[in-house]
Protein backbone atom coordinates (compact mmCIF):
# COMPACT_ATOMS: atom_id res chain seq x y z
CA UNK A 1 0.00 0.00 0.00
CA UNK A 2 2.81 2.40 0.84
CA UNK A 3 4.46 1.79 -2.53
CA UNK A 4 1.15 2.53 -4.22
CA UNK A 5 0.73 5.73 -2.21
CA UNK A 6 4.24 6.83 -3.26
CA UNK A 7 3.60 6.24 -6.97
CA UNK A 8 3.61 9.50 -8.93
CA UNK A 9 0.42 8.68 -10.84
CA UNK A 10 -1.63 7.70 -7.77
CA UNK A 11 -3.46 10.39 -5.87
CA UNK A 12 -4.41 9.64 -2.28
CA UNK A 13 -5.23 11.39 0.95
CA UNK A 14 -1.93 10.67 2.68
CA UNK A 15 -3.17 11.46 6.19
CA UNK A 16 -6.18 9.16 5.91
CA UNK A 17 -4.21 6.37 4.24
CA UNK A 18 -1.50 6.56 6.89
CA UNK A 19 -4.12 6.36 9.65
CA UNK A 20 -5.60 3.31 7.96
CA UNK A 21 -2.21 1.62 7.77
CA UNK A 22 -1.50 2.43 11.43
CA UNK A 23 -4.78 0.79 12.45
CA UNK A 24 -3.94 -2.21 10.29
CA UNK A 25 -0.53 -2.49 11.98
CA UNK A 26 -2.29 -2.39 15.38
CA UNK A 27 -4.39 -5.40 14.40
CA UNK A 28 -7.49 -3.52 13.30
CA UNK A 29 -9.10 -2.83 9.96
CA UNK A 30 -7.69 -0.35 7.43
CA UNK A 31 -11.14 1.17 6.90
CA UNK A 32 -11.58 1.76 10.63
CA UNK A 33 -8.39 3.81 10.77
CA UNK A 34 -9.54 5.85 7.80
CA UNK A 35 -12.94 6.38 9.38
CA UNK A 36 -11.45 7.62 12.66
CA UNK A 37 -9.17 10.04 10.82
CA UNK A 38 -12.06 11.47 8.81
CA UNK A 39 -14.18 11.77 11.95
CA UNK A 40 -11.35 13.69 13.60
CA UNK A 41 -10.97 15.96 10.56
CA UNK A 42 -14.71 16.70 10.63
CA UNK A 43 -14.57 17.33 14.41
CA UNK A 44 -16.86 14.44 15.27
CA UNK A 45 -16.49 13.71 18.97
CA UNK A 46 -17.77 10.13 18.80
CA UNK A 47 -18.24 7.45 16.16
CA UNK A 48 -21.10 5.05 16.84
CA UNK A 49 -20.66 1.40 15.89
CA UNK A 50 -21.76 -2.17 16.52
CA UNK A 51 -18.15 -3.38 16.17
CA UNK A 52 -16.64 -4.23 19.58
CA UNK A 53 -13.14 -4.65 18.14
CA UNK A 54 -13.32 -1.21 16.55
CA UNK A 55 -14.35 0.36 19.85
CA UNK A 56 -11.45 -1.36 21.62
CA UNK A 57 -8.94 0.08 19.13
CA UNK A 58 -10.43 3.56 18.83
CA UNK A 59 -8.74 5.14 21.87
CA UNK A 60 -12.12 6.17 23.24
CA UNK A 61 -13.31 7.84 20.04
CA UNK A 62 -15.92 5.18 19.21
CA UNK A 63 -18.94 4.14 21.23
CA UNK A 64 -20.60 0.76 21.05
CA UNK A 65 -24.29 0.67 20.15
CA UNK A 66 -26.35 -2.12 21.63
CA UNK A 67 -28.25 -4.19 19.12
CA UNK A 68 -31.92 -4.61 19.94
Amino acid sequence: MTALMDHAQVETDRLVSTAGLAMLDAGGDFADGCLLQEAHRLRCETVLTFDKRFVARSNGRATLLEQT
